[in-house]
């Protein structure tokens, strides 16, 4: 679980992991107003918590798998099309943070990185390395 917190030093609003969190004080320091926080304009610039360089990510959803995908929102900037064999091609601008890709290896079954060559390369890299685990 994370909170989401506004660091006046930063004027930013960041996610903090609730477990790392191990004391809390009030502290008499005042502040100007905090600025409204938009949840949905924050989250356009993550994929779950993490963040960094956003980029352009095409994916292919096998279309046994569609139903999975189909009338689910996984980021705020998603477009879904389907291709001539009728597989979902989802489109988003994401960074390509542990999240973002950890969500990609669950449905490695399901989906195919189409773009950009860096995820593409960091997949593959990940798969290799997975399959060494289980190398006899």
């Amino acid at each position: 679980l994370y909170v989401i917190a506004y660091i006046p030093h930063h004027n930013n609003h960041i996610a903090l992991v609730l477990q790392d969190i191990l004391e809390m004080e009030v502290s008499n320091d005042t502040f100007h107003k905090i600025p409204k926080f938009d949840f949905r304009k924050w989250s356009k610039k993550r994929f779950g918590v993490f963040f960094g360089k956003i980029r352009k990510v095409v994916l292919k959803v096998d279309k046994k798998y569609k139903h999975y995908f189909e009338n689910r929102m996984f980021h705020p900037t998603q477009q879904i099309t389907k291709d001539v064999e009728d597989n979902l091609i989802i489109t988003l601008r994401v960074p390509l943070g542990r999240d973002f890709k950890a969500w990609i290896l669950s449905w490695s079954e399901a989906i195919t990185v189409l773009k950009p060559v860096e995820l593409i390369k960091q997949i593959n890299l990940s798969l290799r390395n997975t399959l060494k685990n289980y190398e006899k």
